[in-house]
């Protein structure tokens, strides 16, 4: 897009100095590993070197906010590769898979490509998705502490509870089957209840709080840190009326 006669896109600098041509043939004979010295193991290996010194650039330069986002993301990519994924669903649903960590305005920290289920499982007790977590947290700076938001893929007591032991806190939706048989208002009936409905409970011993709401859906949120208070109010498109509506919502959005 250097080369676009678009005045968003444009770069003299680039376009100036070499063709796009040139740039595309440099491009497509650029190796960054030693063939003689691949490993075998590691399905990245032609672009590991680059994916390295991509990370140590962005962790070098990035602005660091406490909060963090981490999630996968798509890189589009329609050949032929043993890493390639399929995720019905997504915006980009064909291409290589990666494990993100960004701040709230989208500055990418750290990335990982997935390799398959069994790559990135490197604590047992928590699983692939918290193993993702920890692996990816630990690249952190250790002078302040971190506010990690994460969905329910990630999301169980013991990676809050792993989070906390580093200093962190942790929040995130979490899967009903995860909630550790706790006592909240069960799923089926908090459906019944208008919309904003809520109930929360606070475990004693590790301080995590959950919070089930009703609001297009049932959803539970897990956190070291928030809880519902203060509710608050919100506009919702009702299907049913056809308009939008004040409806009492609770806001994760503060200290219990």
């Amino acid at each position: 897009m250097y080369w676009d006669t678009g005045i968003d896109t444009y770069h003299p600098g680039v376009a100036n100095s070499i063709s796009r041509s040139r740039f595309e043939q440099i491009l497509r004979f650029m190796h960054v590993s030693d063939n003689a010295a691949l490993d075998v193991q590691d399905k990245f290996t032609k672009v590991r070197p680059l994916w390295e010194k991509l990370n140590e650039k962005w962790m070098k330069y990035w602005p660091q906010y406490n909060e963090v986002s981490i999630d996968e993301s798509m890189i589009p990519y329609y050949g032929h590769h043993s890493t390639k994924q399929h995720i019905h669903g997504k915006p980009i649903r064909f291409g290589f898979k990666c494990w993100c960590m960004s701040t709230r305005l989208g500055y990418l920290i750290q990335a990982i490509p997935y390799q398959g289920a069994s790559t990135g499982n490197t604590n047992l007790d928590l699983g692939v998705g918290g193993s993702v977590v920890m692996n990816l947290v630990a690249k952190l700076p250790t002078d302040f502490p971190f506010h990690v938001y994460i969905d329910n893929f990630f999301t169980s007591f013991r990676l809050l509870i792993a989070l906390m032991d580093f200093g962190h806190q942790g929040t995130g939706t979490i899967r009903s089957n995860r909630v550790e048989n706790a006592p909240l208002e069960s799923i089926a009936d908090i459906k019944k209840k208008q919309r904003g409905s809520y109930d929360q409970i606070i475990d004693e011993t590790s301080g995590v709080s959950l919070v089930r709401y009703n609001d297009n859906n049932v959803v539970t949120v897990a956190s070291t840190c928030e809880g519902v208070s203060p509710v608050g109010s919100a506009q919702r498109w009702s299907s049913a009326e056809r308009k939008k509506n004040l409806d009492s919502t609770a806001l994760l959005c503060s200290n219990v």
